[in-house]
């Protein structure tokens, strides 16, 4: 009986493990900044992990994605699929914040893929 009792928690911990915080992925805000350059509005940008386990390889779709003020290629960089790595694909730890500003129209990020790392 107590070998059955053990299999089930290491079950039931591995099964929690492997599920937890995977429909969970960063958040992204913006807000304007006040500022402009030319006739463009600056946007700060914060993409969030919210979630108990870390992100990793956190990929963006942004359509038309341009801006006047360039962005460090360790924050923010195209891949060769044309979406936009976050953080040069390293994690992003429960509450960090990964930021970024840039100068155009408001342009629509959205979470395109990442991974999740639980420990």
């Amino acid at each position: 009986m107590a070998g059955g009792i053990t299999v089930f928690v290491c079950s039931l911990v591995l099964l929690c493990s492997l599920t937890q915080g995977q429909d969970c992925p960063p958040t992204i805000n913006q807000t304007l900044t006040g500022k402009r350059i030319g006739s463009k509005p600056v946007w700060n940008v914060i993409i969030k992990n919210t979630c108990d386990c870390t992100d990793l390889d956190v990929t963006l779709s942004a359509p038309n994605f341009q801006t006047l003020i360039p962005v460090d290629p360790s924050i923010l960089s195209k891949d060769n699929t044309g979406h936009w790595l976050v953080n040069d694909g390293k994690p992003i730890y429960k509450g960090n914040n990964v930021t970024f500003t840039y100068a155009w129209d408001r342009v629509d990020f959205s979470v395109f893929d990442y991974r999740v790392a639980c420990s």
